[in-house]
């Protein structure tokens, strides 16, 4: 994490968030993001797309010292590629998990920032025992006019109970 100089445009990466104590969520930035992203403590990048994250995301990432972890969720009208359904979604929750509570910040990405992260947070959300109604409403603000029922009915059959927490995990957990 480095300080901006006075005179730098702090510019987030489209669709971030504070998620949680040291927990974010965006769309892949450009370069004109990557002074906003200096001023976070990121520990790691979780990428959730299929698809390799840019060149410009993966040098950032690489001369900063963020780990970059690629563990892609394949959603609604995705190739097959990659890790489907609620084992993927469970590894990245437990990833989330386990590296916020040692205190490193991470931050989710992937090409939108709308439906693979929106369906991540709101499975996490019923992890912290969020009413649906709740739950639906963040992932609707996210996705915009694109939300998806499936992702909905989706999220509120996962079963949260098959999520390992190690320890006490995060303090907001």
């Amino acid at each position: 994490m480095t300080s901006p100089t006075p005179f730098t445009r702090l510019i987030p990466p489209p669709v971030f968030a504070h998620v949680e104590s040291n927990l974010y969520r965006s769309a892949q930035p450009s370069r004109i993001n990557l002074p906003f992203l200096d001023t976070l403590p990121l520990h790691t990048i979780i990428w959730l797309a299929i698809e390799e994250p840019s060149h410009v995301t993966k040098t950032w990432a690489k001369e900063r010292g963020v780990a970059l972890v690629c563990l892609p969720v394949v959603g609604e009208g995705d190739s097959e590629e990659g890790w489907t359904g609620a084992e993927s979604v469970k590894r990245v929750l437990e990833l989330i998990l386990e590296t916020c509570a040692q205190n490193y910040g991470v931050l989710l990405m992937d090409q939108t920032g709308r439906h693979r992260i929106g369906t991540v947070i709101g499975c996490l959300r019923r992890l912290q025992r969020w009413n649906l109604a709740s739950v639906s409403e963040e992932y609707c603000k996210f996705a915009g006019g694109k939300w998806r029922v499936v992702n909905e009915l989706w999220i509120e059959g996962f079963d949260v109970g098959g999520v390992r927490v190690e320890g006490r995990g995060p303090g907001w957990l």
